[in-house]
């Protein structure tokens, strides 16, 4: 299974979203890393068929997306705000998506054991935490048994630990399909996904692996400590991507095209929020 974006456009009236996006995504769990307003949202829907594109293609096993009904067929899609019936129990609001959807629902019993929700099939929905809400979406757009699935912010307002139960969910799902995910948290990236694309403006600035997104900033980040209240002297040497106090100093970690002469600087290794940043700002330029 695969799926190839050709030049990709999208324009609403005269405002471009999404510009010449070209990519290719094969197997496993990819990631759309991008700030709010990025086009992450706009291309999903693109690919599920909810909005047209204004140029380009897109093809999934070599069926155009122009194809809507049989690229539906191969298509799950859980968007970032959903909501179900409150009163409805968990058994029959997936009973209700699966005869929307035209699917049997034969494989309920087996999605609500694997979303952690079979014993709570009687229970109403507003009963159930948000964490739960969200797995029984991921449930919901399992139905059909996709070989696309795709997941805009996932865990959006989810706790540490529900966070790690929904991406171990994709992750599973993801052994044998492509699970497609778009989050702005670069660490989520880094914990699940193999190959990334990084969009920005509308433009997709980077596609390919994790490992060569890091690279990028290879070189670049340094951990200095500085005293308190001289914090904004760095902004002389690159652009700050996290810092913390200690009371007494400043510990921050800085992005840096150049090697960073100032007293206490430290080279460290990169991580995917580091290139990420360092593509934002231009310093892989």
């Amino acid at each position: 299974m695969s799926i190839e974006i050709h030049s990709l456009q999208k324009k609403f009236g005269p405002h471009v979203v999404l510009s010449d996006i070209t990519a290719t995504i094969e197997g496993g769990m990819y990631g759309l890393l991008g700030r709010n307003g990025a086009g992450k949202t706009t291309l999903m829907k693109v690919l599920v068929t909810l909005l047209k594109p204004s140029g380009g293609d897109v093809e999934m096993n070599g069926v155009s997306i122009k194809s809507t009904k049989e690229i539906r067929k191969m298509i799950g899609y859980l968007p970032q705000n959903f909501s179900f019936y409150p009163n409805m129990t968990v058994y029959d609001s997936m009973k209700y998506v699966a005869a929307l959807s035209g699917v049997s629902g034969s494989n309920i019993p087996l999605l609500l054991q694997k979303v952690n929700l079979w014993d709570r099939k009687k229970k109403k929905v507003r009963t159930l935490s948000g964490g739960m809400v969200r797995r029984l979406g991921i449930a919901q757009a399992l139905l059909n048994n996709p070989e696309i699935l795709v997941v805009d912010e996932p865990t959006s307002g989810l706790d540490p630990e529900e966070r790690l139960r929904v991406y171990n969910l994709l992750g599973e799902y993801a052994k044998e399909k492509i699970v497609i995910l778009s989050t702005h948290i670069a660490g989520d990236i880094e914990a699940t996904c193999t190959r990334v694309g990084v969009l920005d403006s509308g433009k997709m600035i980077f596609n390919g692996s994790v490992g060569n997104l890091v690279k990028l900033a290879e070189g670049k980040v340094y951990e200095v400590i500085i005293p308190k209240g001289a914090k904004e002297t760095i902004k002389d040497y690159g652009c700050m991507i996290s810092s913390r106090n200690d009371g007494m100093n400043v510990h921050m970690r800085v992005l840096s095209k150049n090697d960073l002469t100032i007293s206490g600087a430290v080279s460290c290794n990169s991580t995917v929020e580091d290139a990420y940043m360092a593509l934002l700002n231009r310093i892989c330029d």
